[in-house]
C-alpha cells in the first residue's frame, strides 16, 4: 500500500553504503556518538569565510557545534540552524579553530588556516622540539567537546621553524571541500553532561 511506497522512498535520501563504512569504522572505538547522515546543498571553498549548508537540520536531531566529518576527515561544525537546514563553518574558514595532534607522539596545537589554499591549513603551538615529519598524520586531539578524539584532520605537508619555541606545520587537508557530497554529523550523547558538571567545577 501507500505506506510501503513511502518507505522505499525514504533510503534514496542517505546514502546507506556510505553510511555503513562509517559506523562499521567508528561505533566500536567510540561508542558514544551517534551519526545522521546529510547532504551538502551549497557552498563556498574560495572566500576566507567559507560555509557549507547541509539538508539537515533541527528537526532532525541537529544542533549547533556538532562535528561534521566525511569517510575521509574532518569537514567543520555547525554554526546555525533551522528546522530543515544547517550551516556548517569548514576547516576552511579563518574564524575556524579546532583542537588537533600529531599522532605519533600526542603533542596537540591549534590548527587554523590562513584564508589562502583549500586544500592546505596550519597546525600552531608544537614546540620546536617535538618530532614531526612530512607524512605524518594529524588527527583531533578529543580535548574539545565537539570532536572526537582521532578523526583524520589531515597529513603534514611542511615544517618550518619559525620561532626558537615554535613549528610551523602546513597540512594537507584529508577532506577536498570542492567535492565534498556526502556528510555525517556526529551526536555527541555525553556533551551536554561533560559541560553541566565542568560548569560547576570550573567556573570563575
Amino acid at each position: 500500500g501507500h505506506a510501503v511506497k513511502q518507505h522505499n522512498a525514504a533510503p534514496a535520501m542517505i546514502n546507506h553504503d556510505f553510511l555503513g563504512i562509517i559506523i562499521r569504522r567508528l561505533q566500536d572505538s567510540i561508542p558514544v556518538y551517534e551519526y545522521i547522515g546529510a547532504k551538502q546543498v551549497n557552498a563556498t571553498y574560495n572566500r576566507t569565510k567559507n560555509y557549507i549548508t547541509l539538508n539537515r537540520g533541527r528537526k532532525n536531531g541537529l544542533q549547533k557545534e556538532m562535528a561534521v566529518c566525511t569517510p575521509e576527515g574532518i569537514v567543520g561544525l555547525i554554526q546555525d540552524l533551522s528546522d530543515h537546514f544547517a550551516v556548517v563553518i569548514p576547516l576552511i574558514n579563518v574564524d575556524a579553530r579546532i583542537s588537533a595532534k600529531i599522532k605519533k607522539n600526542n603533542y596537540y596545537g591549534s590548527l587554523q588556516w590562513d584564508g589562502n589554499d583549500y586544500a592546505y591549513s596550519y597546525l600552531n603551538d608544537i614546540p620546536y622540539h617535538v618530532e614531526v615529519n612530512a607524512g605524518d598524520t594529524i588527527v583531533t586531539s578529543g580535548l574539545s567537546k565537539i570532536f572526537p578524539e582521532g578523526i583524520v584532520v589531515g597529513y603534514v605537508e611542511s615544517v618550518d621553524k619559525v620561532t626558537a619555541n615554535f613549528l610551523k606545520i602546513k597540512v594537507k587537508l584529508a577532506v577536498d571541500f570542492k567535492r565534498i557530497n556526502h556528510v555525517y554529523v556526529i551526536l555527541n550523547n555525553k556533551k551536554n553532561e561533560q559541560t553541566s558538571l565542568e560548569a560547576i567545577n570550573y567556573h570563575e
